[in-house]
């Protein structure tokens, strides 16, 4: 799932399509992602059910991982805006919660971390890879996962129900990469 937000100024719609594009692009003929298998969620869209509405934001999280299998591997892309919001679980140490803004979230809100954790890491069976990547203020911890950051400490290692522990300098690395093969393109 691609999923692309602006502040509706030109330049940053121009610029937020670009890198929808460039990232299906990349899925298609870098990774061999059948097109069928990508949904592209974007203002540009003309099929309403495509624009990156709360409602169809959390939709497409649910299709991304419905009938996951071992084996099979997703990738998560957002690039939009991210912001922080008091966490009325108080389940977070520095007491906020992680958001996605859709273009809508003024009037239905935004999409708290916990609802992403819960609608596409949970439902992953073992075996099954995610790849999340998230151009956005506020992103890392935006599938909230398990793991205290200290200043020159490495995350926690405890896991919390089989999820790999990852080694956080690899993450940024690939990240990097995706960067350079989107600015390629």
């Amino acid at each position: 799932m691609v999923v692309g937000f602006s502040e509706r100024r030109e330049f940053d719609k121009i610029l937020f399509y670009s890198k929808q594009i460039n990232m299906k692009e990349l899925l298609i003929k870098n990774f061999k992602f059948p097109k069928e298998c990508i949904r592209v969620l974007s203002e540009q869209e003309q099929n309403a059910n495509l624009i990156p509405t709360k409602h169809n934001k959390l939709e497409s999280l649910k299709w991304l991982v419905k009938d996951c299998q071992p084996g099979d591997s997703f990738v998560f892309y957002f690039s939009g805006h991210g912001l922080q919001q008091p966490d009325f679980k108080e389940d977070k140490i520095d007491g906020f919660d992680e958001t996605l803004c859709p273009v809508d979230f003024l009037g239905e809100g935004m999409i708290i971390d916990n609802e992403i954790n819960s609608t596409i890491v949970w439902p992953l069976k073992e075996g099954v890879t995610l790849h999340a990547i998230v151009d956005a203020c506020h992103s890392g911890t935006i599938l909230d996962l398990f793991g205290i950051w200290e200043d020159n400490k490495s995350p926690s290692k405890e896991p919390i129900r089989n999820i790999q522990v990852v080694d956080w300098q690899f993450v940024l690395v690939v990240v990097k990469i995706v960067r350079q093969l989107l600015i390629a393109q």
